[in-house]
């Protein structure tokens, strides 16, 4: 359901206007791009057309110079004025120093936004080779698997997993970093004086995040806890690496018997020490933790499949010796507590886990391998209702990315072509759209027909990575859809084919978000962070935070 050609002509005359008048632009203080794309009105992306004039700072028209007011500048067209993201303010502090002479201020739309020039993807870092004795074929078997989620259940039932192993733990992690976790995990092996092997993603992302702990400080706890702890740094983000940007899996295999497989990391944000179906005082705390899909399946075939990836990827990311990187810091002003909390959700129900026992279907998925070999068939597949719930799904970068990541968003937005019922969920920012992505994301799927609000929604605190067909198959795992996250770093997901009772626990999770959590809304739309001077007072209604970033798949992190 594309634009219509009307909409295409208003496009290229106002893209026409924009070039025009772009010297008059440039002589405004503060401009940073300008682009054609959908207005944004209280926070709500519109079906318009306008010019899209980001500034560092907005300011009020009565603190603007004569000249200075981009409305006048552009008196006649539409016009949006957008306070700068904070990669963009940075960006351009930094710009006098890195170029040479004058730069264009026009941008292309946002739906044809090229992929970053990272220099990480200038670098030999996806070198994987799959193995060859191990495979990713579907099991069609009689097995245990429990279906439950966080806030609501994830603690309590990672707890009893824990407890529950008698010789060994085989650990693939994104982030270990919840100070409750590695206590359980060092107390219980060392008491059956088990084994703990593990490999974890080495961008040290937390830098005293609350409530978290360091991540070296996390391995030097259970190293001293477990005699038999083996900890290898995966193989990431350097020359000759084996994945890109991130080892983003969350899988832990006991015994080799059984697995917890998840979208969500062994953080407090994840998995947090609470629970609400057994303590209604937890309730209020869930608000301020991430929803996550969990499943423990009990099937030796699929935890041996599993654990053997485990072990391949930790010989063959040994020799590279990698270490975790301290990140940079930067100060901002962002919206008050208690503004954000206007936008607070309403109270929420509790899920109680569901167990399933029966002769299952179920696909594997690992990236680099398999991923988007089986989950774009499953989305081809569906003929009524597709539901997806991710942190966030880079659409925008579809027309000039891979090919099969441009596949997976055809593939969706021919579901709503052919009138299926979709509708997504993706992550609200929590203190804002760090590097405009978000937005670009929004403005995408509303140029290729879908409808913010009916058919995509934001939702705060949401970490979940699910796909739901037809009340009748599932797939969920740690799989964000980014191209690096769908080709090139680890992940894993399962899918459940055929599995009504499954998919439809997970659907009626899905349908609680969308109608009480998710809105068309986004509150820091409205109140847009700003990165703080050294000796800067907060702005009216805002407050000071340090936030940490990468250029990793997963974005910045808060602190």
């Amino acid at each position: 359901m594309p634009t219509t050609p009307s909409a295409e002509t208003r496009l290229q005359e106002l893209q026409q206007a924009l070039q025009q008048r772009e010297q008059l632009l440039g002589r405004i203080p503060g401009v940073v791009k300008a682009q054609v794309g959908y207005r944004t009105r209280d926070g709500r992306l519109t079906d318009e057309l306008a010019i899209l004039v980001t500034v560092m700072r907005k300011r009020p028209p009565s603190a603007l110079a004569p000249g200075e007011e981009a409305a006048q500048v552009l008196a006649g067209l539409p016009v949006d004025v957008v306070q700068a993201s904070i990669a963009e303010q940075l960006a351009f502090v930094e710009r006098p120093a890195q170029l040479a002479g004058p730069t264009s201020l026009i941008a292309p739309p946002p739906w044809e936004t090229p992929l970053p020039a990272d220099p990480l993807s200038f670098m030999d870092g996806d070198n994987y080779v799959p193995p060859d004795d191990i495979k990713l074929a579907e099991v069609d078997k009689k097995m245990s698997v429990l279906c439950h989620v966080s806030p609501d259940a994830g603690w309590p039932n990672l707890k009893k997993f824990i407890e529950s192993i008698e010789k060994r733990l085989t650990l693939a992690m994104y982030d270990l970093s919840a100070p409750h976790i590695v206590r359980r995990l060092g107390s219980h092996i060392k008491s059956i004086r088990g084994q703990l092997h593990c490999i974890v993603d080495p961008s040290d992302t937390k830098n005293g995040k609350f409530d978290e702990l360091e991540e070296t400080d996390a391995i030097e706890r259970l190293d001293r806890a477990i005699a038999k702890f083996d900890l290898v740094w995966a193989s990431v983000k350097k020359n000759g690496s084996l994945f890109n940007t991130a080892y983003h899996t969350k899988v832990a295999v006991a015994d080799g018997k059984r697995f917890w497989l998840s979208s969500g990391n062994w953080q407090h944000s994840n998995q947090p020490e609470i629970s609400p179906l057994t303590k209604p005082a937890d309730v209020p705390e869930m608000k301020k933790r991430n929803r996550e899909w969990h499943v423990i399946v009990d099937h030796q075939g699929l935890a041996d499949m599993f654990e053997r990836f485990i072990e391949y990827d930790r010989r063959q990311s040994k020799p590279f010796d990698n270490i975790p990187k301290k990140l940079r810091q930067v100060d901002l002003f962002v919206a008050a507590d208690s503004i954000l909390e206007s936008f607070a959700a309403a109270p929420r129900k509790v899920f109680e886990p569901l167990r399933v026992e029966k002769k299952l279907r179920v696909q594997p998925l690992l990236t680099p391998d398999n991923f988007l070999d089986h989950i774009i068939p499953l989305i081809e597949s569906a003929k009524k209702k597709l539901y997806i719930q991710n942190q966030y799904f880079w659409i925008q970068t579809a027309a000039t990315g891979p090919v099969p990541f441009r596949k997976l968003a055809d593939a969706i937005t021919k579901r709503l072509e052919d009138d299926v019922d979709v509708r997504m969920i993706f992550r609200e920012p929590d203190f804002g759209d760090s590097d405009g992505k978000v937005k670009a994301m929004l403005q995408t799927f509303q140029h290729r027909g879908f409808k913010i609000g009916e058919h995509v929604k934001l939702m705060p605190k949401t970490h979940t990575k699910g796909v739901i067909v037809d009340s009748n198959s599932v797939a969920l795992g740690s799989h964000n859809w980014s191209p690096v996250g769908t080709l090139h770093n680890r992940d894993a997901t399962l899918i459940f084919h055929d599995a009504p009772e499954i998919a439809q626990y997970y659907e009626r999770v899905f349908l609680h978000d969308w109608g009480v959590l998710a809105k068309d809304v986004m509150p820091t739309e409205l109140f847009a962070p700003l990165v703080a001077g050294d000796d800067e007072e907060p702005p009216p209604g805002m407050r000071r935070i340090t936030l940490s970033f990468t250029e990793g798949d997963d974005g910045p992190q808060y602190s």
